[in-house]
């Protein structure tokens, strides 16, 4: 057959067939794209491996847990152990109703110090800037572990105008380990948990937007700090989402400061980690263990499938542009 346009010859379906898939190329692309869905679903298995086993012991029953038949799909299926660590986790009682706003506050003002601090970063010049984001970034690689036992003792016996006895030893102080006042000053002052992870986030989105969108609110009279509320806040919305989410998913699994600095406030993670039948058989206190911890982080689940476009389109923006 030829065409009548031009009067070349047009190709039927089977030679365009074998012209598409049946090449070279086309089995060297096909070949590595089946590679690197069996790699990312190795990966996946990996990852989610560890949530798949404490599913299926949740629901398994004594005889389960010791008999070699039995790997993933219990045999005698129980949910009488669920619903023993619902009870102890306290997930829908005072301790999970706490664990929430408290998560919640603390991860908002961790977003409200970081953007400031992100953006100074980003737009600012001035003496030391990149020595200080140094630190920052250097914060993210110190375990919080080796800190905790300074900030313990320091909020033990808070002191802020330094009153001195005669023979030099210090008067007792305020406790405030025993409050929400700990979290709340590291957060407001951008040294919390993770703190540092979330300014490096903001620097490189506020880096990587054009400086045109200043330049034209500073033309129109604009002050910086009005610019960066009216123009530049806006847009870091998602990013700002994003470092949320990431800050109270952390805070609502810190077992950290909650156990040091706080603790003395009720904590999911803390009843969840210390939950077990009560019998000397050691696997299956620790498979009771496993099933409050589950019900504990079941929230972060269930929340991380509800917004996990905003982590996406975060984590996409987060730096990529930016140096």
């Amino acid at each position: 057959m030829e065409n009548i346009a031009n009067g070349t010859p047009s190709l039927t379906r089977g030679e365009r067939f074998r012209a598409k898939y049946l090449t070279r190329h086309f089995a060297g692309k096909l070949i590595i794209n089946i590679l690197l869905y069996l790699l990312l679903f190795g990966l996946s298995y990996v990852v989610l491996y560890p949530l798949i086993m404490r599913v299926a012991n949740a629901f398994k029953s004594y005889e389960d847990v010791y008999n070699a038949n039995v790997y993933i799909i219990p045999q005698n299926f129980t949910v009488d152990h669920v619903v023993a660590a619902f009870k102890r986790v306290d997930l829908f009682g005072k301790t999970g109703w706490f664990t929430l706003w408290y998560s919640a506050l603390i991860a908002f003002l961790q977003v409200v110090s970081a953007t400031l601090a992100g953006y100074g970063f980003a737009r600012f010049k001035f003496p030391g800037n990149k020595l200080l984001f140094g630190l920052v970034l250097f914060v993210l690689i110190v375990p919080p572990t080796t800190i905790t036992t300074s900030l313990y003792e320091f909020f033990l016996d808070v002191d802020p105008w330094g009153m001195v006895t005669a023979s030099g030893e210090r008067m007792s102080g305020w406790n405030l380990c025993a409050t929400v006042i700990p979290q709340t000053i590291m957060a407001i002052g951008c040294v919390g948990y993770k703190n540092g992870l979330y300014v490096y986030l903001m620097r490189q989105y506020f880096k990587g937007m054009p400086g045109v969108l200043e330049e034209a609110a500073f033309i129109d009279g604009a002050k910086p700090f009005k610019a960066f509320v009216r123009v530049m806040l806006p847009s870091a919305f998602t990013m700002m989402i994003t470092c949320f989410l990431f800050g109270f998913c952390w805070q609502w699994t810190d077992d950290i400061y909650t156990s040091t600095i706080a603790i003395d406030l009720p904590s999911l993670t803390r009843l969840a980690m210390s939950y077990n039948s009560g019998s000397s058989d050691q696997i299956w206190n620790s498979i009771q263990q496993q099933t409050g911890i589950l019900i504990a982080v079941l929230p972060l689940i269930l929340l991380f499938i509800v917004c996990q476009r905003f982590f996406v389109e975060g984590i996409e923006r987060s730096g990529i542009t930016g140096t």
